[in-house]
């Protein structure tokens, strides 16, 4: 039998311990979603900047909501009985700023909340006159050049995570 005389002390120390391996579990967490995010909007072709703008953090639900315009300026000239007659929008390319700042600036906060447990959620739901983000994962779209090889935005990250080139 094992007597311990110290039992508080011993009790206090693994307490110490276990909260600072919880508060260092979250912190890799947190740094990871920071990342994923922040390569998300990265790394997405823009051309309104309304797909890098639009991803979405949610705590243990989707987001699936979608800002139109996000950056302020509109996409599509309306014609006549309100048909799109053209493209308006500032022509970006992937890694644009401005979009990129967006999407980080709205999802850090988010990220900021969460709690060990928590399920983290990027998402991005992006549509104009169709659902693009699933086009854009699915290399569906015909890119500009300056946006070459931009498609598949989840799986490129997916794929840089895997091989180790994140530090979590």
């Amino acid at each position: 039998m094992i007597k311990v005389s110290n039992l508080e002390t011993v009790n206090a120390q693994i307490d110490g311990w276990l909260a600072a391996v919880r508060a260092e579990a979250l912190k890799k967490v947190k740094d990871t979603a920071t990342s994923a995010l922040t390569f998300l909007a990265q790394q997405s072709p823009q051309a309104s900047g309304d797909f890098a703008a639009n991803w979405k953090v949610g705590i243990n639900s989707v987001d699936y909501s979608f800002e139109l315009d996000a950056l302020g300026a509109p996409t599509f000239v309306i014609g006549d009985y309100g048909r799109i007659r053209g493209f308006a929008a500032p022509k970006f390319s992937a890694g644009n700023q401005a979009a990129v700042g967006y999407a980080i600036s709205r999802g850090t906060p988010r990220i900021n909340e969460v709690k060990l447990g928590d399920v983290i959620n990027i998402s991005n739901t992006a549509h104009h006159d169709q659902f693009y983000a699933w086009k854009i994962e699915s290399n569906q779209i015909k890119f500009r050049p300056e946006n070459a090889g931009k498609g598949a935005v989840i799986a490129r990250y997916m794929g840089v995570f895997k091989s180790g080139g994140f530090p979590v």
